[in-house]
């Protein structure tokens, strides 16, 4: 879960709206309460956990899915980038150089005009953070 001053967006990464254990994220409006976004995985797949970290920020929405295959990959993982008013989907982040069981998404945040994204299990650097400029 995370906010800023005017969104709240939590994930559901035990969501089985498209597969079991695909997930979910939604995008609420901080001082109504409202339901603005619910978004599902573009990839669905069971048990990718879409949503197990999510960040709000600079007017993006952040919803990870660590467990995504990437390139053959599994658990290789992927972030997805919304605009967090129109919930359009704008990018899909994942590493340079995947690999299997990396878990990119792990931990996902937002700050001062950059993406930051851990990998927990990148086995050539024994975790690594990267960093993106944000949208």
């Amino acid at each position: 879960m995370d906010l800023d001053g005017t969104y709240l967006v939590t994930g559901s990464p035990d969501d089985n709206t498209v597969g079991s254990f695909a997930g979910s994220a939604h995008v609420f409006d901080l001082s109504t309460g409202k339901l603005l976004h619910k978004f599902l995985p573009p990839y669905p797949d069971t048990g990718v956990r879409f949503g197990s970290d999510v960040a709000v920020g600079n007017g993006l929405v952040l919803a990870s899915t660590y467990w995504e295959e990437v390139d053959g990959l599994n658990r290789a993982g992927a972030v997805y980038v919304y605009a967090a008013d129109s919930g359009d989907l704008l990018a899909r982040l994942v590493q340079p150089d995947p690999g299997y069981d990396d878990e990119f998404g792990r931990q996902v945040e937002i700050g001062d005009g950059k993406i930051f994204v851990s990998a927990p299990n990148d086995f050539v650097l024994r975790g690594t953070v990267y960093v993106f400029d944000a949208v």
